[in-house]
């Protein structure tokens, strides 16, 4: 039986690992004092758990001294060839006379194969557009899997370099995080630096966020309601009736080393959505 722990598949680490070794020339710092041995954790076949795999990232990250590096790490592999021979893409990602559009399609697939920690969907796909629906499963907190959005988002922006086209503008619509959560364990800010005065949110003073109502799409998907970044502004007399309330970022703010907050992107959402061009 597998080990129910063992949620994040040592592919991921096998990335990581080439991609230490093409910038800094070794990756054995990454591996010391580990509970298994690297030629363990290169091993594809291999899982290990979550806070395992948060680990080998944090190295990367202070080895590189680049708090950049997981997406860095992300983008690398269609050019490091560090997901798999290009025989074996074309099986899992699609035909390659498709292009992006069917490699994207084949996403949801693909992801099994990284984690045990979220599912995926590829929304309204078009010729050179698509969006990518991430959700969190079995109550993980997205927090605790926070490496990974930026590493995905890198992974998904080099999927075009495969047909040698520029790498996709990868855009996130919607997070499943909880943005004061976020301010405090990965922008270590203190909760009385967080104040709401009426629906918007201030941090130091400054005005970061501001409450909205998600809007659905007209017609139902799978048969539920989605949302794709349609908001409106959130008023104390709104009769809500279950409608999801997220918070709108109104300004780029960078909090700490690693964090960055996008203007327009929405917080607090039900699921993560990449919108993907190319």
């Amino acid at each position: 039986m597998a080990n129910p722990n063992a949620l994040v598949s040592c592919r991921n680490v096998s990335i990581i690992s080439r991609y230490l070794r093409k910038v800094v020339g070794s990756d054995l710092l990454l591996f010391q004092n580990l509970p298994f041995s690297a030629d363990y954790l290169r091993d594809d076949d291999h899982w290990v758990s979550l806070d395992l795999y948060n680990t080998v990232m944090e190295r990367a990250i202070d080895i590189l001294n680049d708090p950049e590096a997981p997406y860095k790490i992300g983008c690398s592999t269609q050019q490091l060839s560090s997901w798999g021979r290009m025989e074996y893409l074309e099986r899992i990602l699609g035909s390659f006379l498709l292009g992006p559009i069917a490699a994207y399609g084949r996403v949801p697939r693909y992801n099994r194969l990284f984690n045990r920690t979220k599912e995926m969907e590829m929304w309204y796909p078009e010729r050179t557009h698509c969006f990518i629906k991430i959700k969190f499963i079995n109550n993980i907190n997205p927090l605790d899997d926070f490496y990974s959005d930026p590493y995905i988002r890198g992974i998904i922006a080099s999927v075009p370099e495969i047909w040698d086209l520029p790498q996709a503008q990868v855009t996130r619509v919607l997070c499943e995080y909880d943005i004061e959560e976020l301010l405090v364990r990965v922008g270590h800010v203190s909760k009385r630096s967080l104040k709401w005065k009426g629906n918007t949110l201030f941090l130091r003073g400054e005005e970061i966020g501001i409450r909205v109502i998600l809007i659905p799409e007209p017609t139902l998907l799978n048969g539920e309601k989605h949302y794709l970044g349609k908001y409106e502004l959130l008023s104390e007399h709104d009769v809500l009736l279950g409608a999801p309330i997220g918070v709108l970022v109104t300004r780029e703010h960078r909090v700490g080393n690693i964090l960055s907050l996008s203007a327009g992107e929405i917080h607090n959402a039900p699921y993560f959505l990449q919108s993907i061009s190319w």
